[in-house]
């Protein structure tokens, strides 16, 4: 019997155990001084339970982001968290001017409101967020304070975020000398040294 609800409770937790992943796409993969960068915050592999995919209810976190090279502009919230004509979601947007921007929404919809909108639905875009891009250099855009829920009113068990990387601008590379000509330079330095002691 303890075999048997061992191995009920292992297939309950591969069932829901699957990670949560958010993402920033970008409109474009060539940024200058000057541009909007239009990035769409995406929601992916959300979480399933008991085989079926979790209806998203609720976000709130923190998109990191270099506020010396880009200055927040606006947000979009997508459109299928709100979806009640009568009872529009609560949508939160409030930059820091340090390089964090807060981007929340509630709603307010029953379930069957919610699964109507996003059954079948591999990944969606919870939010779009324009920047003006003030500067070169290179950004990363990352997420902190992740908290996700469903329609229950269950949190999320597992959600990781992939940093994007953009290179704004024309950011000019060092190239680094092979190690054979430091190594010459070095020993040539230390040779006119040697000279001008013994002279």
């Amino acid at each position: 019997m303890k075999k048997l609800i061992a191995l009920c409770a292992s297939l309950l937790i591969t069932l829901s155990s699957q990670a949560t992943l958010l993402t920033v796409e970008l409109d474009n993969t060539n940024y200058q001084m000057g541009d909007v960068m239009q990035a769409n915050i995406v929601i992916s592999d959300i979480e399933q339970n008991l085989g079926f995919t979790s209806l998203v209810a609720t976000f709130d976190f923190n998109l990191l982001f270099d506020n010396s090279l880009l200055a927040y502009k606006t947000t979009t919230f997508g459109s299928l968290l709100d979806v009640d004509p009568f009872l529009p979601s609560d949508r939160v947007a409030i930059d820091s001017g340090l390089g964090s921007l807060k981007l929340s929404e509630l709603s307010l919809a029953f379930g069957d409101d919610l699964f109507a909108a996003q059954d079948g639905l591999v990944s969606f875009v919870l939010a779009t967020v324009n920047f003006d891009v003030k500067a070169n250099g290179m950004n990363t855009f990352k997420f902190s304070n992740i908290a996700l829920g469903d329609d229950l009113g269950d949190s999320f068990k597992s959600v990781s975020f992939t940093p994007t990387e953009i290179v704004i601008g024309n950011v000019a590379s060092v190239p680094e000398m092979p190690s054979l000509a430091i190594f010459a330079l070095g020993l040539f330095a230390l040779i006119v040294r040697k000279r001008k002691t013994y002279t």
